[in-house]
């Protein structure tokens, strides 16, 4: 019986993963997603080489990541409602915000997880360097975070 229902219930999700709607949805998250990192990095730059340029450096990174997170899970919320599930605008709950803003903690934590291990190696890194992490940590995550979306947020 157990087995049945989770056959099941499997079968109902692969086929929802795979229809034409998510396939698009996904399209156009992947389109989002680039415009959400080059605002992000935006973001992190921002913070990290010039609003807290003269903060001390073992929490620089951290404050940077933060603030940028914020900034950034914020704006992409709204463009992801609008732009990839085709939603309104203004639509939505606090409630939905929320779990929006929970399911991106797996890429706040990971960056803050990864910059804590590189600067215990590299204390100066060039803003090239600083770049390079947070695009790959950006494309490790992304895959994840559409799932998350499409099935626990935006369904």
């Amino acid at each position: 019986m157990v087995d049945n229902f989770i056959n099941k219930y499997l079968n109902i999700k692969i086929k929802e993963i795979v229809n034409n709607r998510t396939f698009l949805e996904f399209g156009r998250n992947y389109v989002l997603g680039i415009f959400n990192l080059l605002i992000g990095i935006g973001f992190l730059n921002l913070f990290q080489f010039v609003i807290f340029k003269n903060t001390n450096a073992l929490f620089r990174t951290d404050l940077s990541i933060t603030m940028s997170y914020i900034c950034g899970v914020t704006l992409s919320y709204f463009l992801t409602r609008k732009y990839v599930f085709l939603m309104s605008f203004r639509g939505g709950t606090f409630n939905m915000y929320l779990k929006f803003m929970i399911s991106n903690l797996l890429n706040y934590i990971v960056s803050i997880v990864v910059w804590f291990v590189i600067e215990i190696f590299i204390a100066n890194y060039s803003q090239s360097f600083f770049n390079y992490v947070n695009f790959g940590i950006a494309f490790t995550v992304f895959p994840i975070k559409f799932l998350k979306y499409k099935f626990l947020i935006f369904n």
